[in-house]
């Protein structure tokens, strides 16, 4: 879910993940044989939370209102 709307799924195997394997604030693209992370964010990240699980509809509600309480001043301060 990003911004409340539901996003596209891929087929995933269960496992653990290590840190090399997560990409933040890019795109990783893997078309060949060497991947590589494009189209950077360009901006900031706050936070990033990653849980084992996916949360349901009620948990992902209340973890959107915490960090929107949590970050009220942040957001407040960004320009339009």
């Amino acid at each position: 879910v990003l911004d409340g709307v539901p996003q596209g799924e891929r087929p995933r195997k269960g496992g653990a993940i290590s840190l090399a394997e997560l990409t933040v604030g890019a795109r990783w693209h893997d078309q060949g044989t060497k991947g590589e992370a494009r189209s950077f964010l360009p901006g900031d990240l706050a936070e990033v939370l990653i849980y084992s699980r996916v949360l349901a509809e009620k948990e992902a509600t209340a973890v959107h209102e915490y960090l929107a309480a949590k970050h009220a001043k942040l957001a407040a301060s960004l320009p339009p």
